[in-house]
């Protein structure tokens, strides 16, 4: 089927009057890993009739926040945390929309970084004066262990700047820190122009998902979106925020 006329009968169809009443936008809580594509996605679901009040942040306090009881109708964080939910009965359904890498950025007047493998980065990082990092997202959690595992605990306990919530780039970009580490999605999202994506010996690809969560009170709402997200016709606005999408 030709990808336009799919996308453009099932919005079609989502906007139709009797689709869905004047509903109240679905509350989702979502990974700043997919800020970047939902600029492009949300007006998408808007046509369909679907209204979504997005709140980005990380997938680590997201996890912490459901767990202590806050509702939500959709859920996209890291693949783990929504087995997770699905495992203690949370959610009612899960789908898996794309592969987020990690990367490296630099202020754009700095020279691009060069990482072709692992030495580069102990070169690279051992030589700058500070570097921002996520203090409980999935790269940042993760580059603090490697880190460790390294050799560079000073690296870390000294020259780190470990940020709570929000993009790891916007501390370069306002020139608070030399380098700045998160999913090479968010580093665009945040306005950074020179970035890398790390070492393939570092990767450890993150595949991010949706769930349906239990407590929504419009889950036909909420399937309808993920329909839309997970569509064919938006691997485009995927691959366009620097991730790999699952559904081409």
């Amino acid at each position: 089927m030709d990808r336009r006329f799919f996308l453009t009968t099932t919005l079609a169809a989502l906007a139709a009057p009797r689709a869905f009443a004047a509903d109240a936008p679905l509350k989702v809580l979502a990974s700043m890993a997919v800020q970047g594509a939902f600029t492009e996605i949300e007006p998408m679901m808007r046509k369909a009739g679907v209204a979504l009040n997005i709140e980005f942040s990380a997938t680590v306090p997201i996890g912490e926040r459901l767990d202590k009881g806050e509702a939500a109708d959709l859920v996209i964080v890291g693949k783990g945390t929504i087995d997770r939910l699905m495992k203690e009965g949370k959610a009612l359904s899960a789908t898996d929309l794309m592969i987020s890498e990690e990367g490296i950025a630099v202020a754009d007047n700095a020279p691009k970084p060069v990482l072709r493998n692992l030495e580069d980065f102990k070169t690279l990082v051992a030589g700058t004066p500070s570097i921002a990092i996520t203090a409980r997202g999935v790269s940042g959690l993760r580059m603090q262990k490697m880190l460790r595992d390294m050799g560079l605990s000073e690296v870390l306990d000294k020259r780190t700047v470990l940020v709570d919530e929000g993009f790891t780039a916007t501390r370069l970009l306002k020139g608070e820190v030399a380098m700045a580490v998160q999913q090479v999605s968010e580093l665009k999202a945040a306005g950074a122009k020179n970035f890398v994506r790390l070492p393939d010996e570092m990767q450890v690809p993150t595949t991010f998902s949706v769930a349906v969560m239990k407590n929504t009170m419009r889950p036909k709402v909420a399937e309808a979106a993920v329909k839309i997200m997970s569509s064919p016709d938006v691997a485009g606005a995927w691959e366009r925020s620097l991730v790999k999408p699952l559904h081409k």
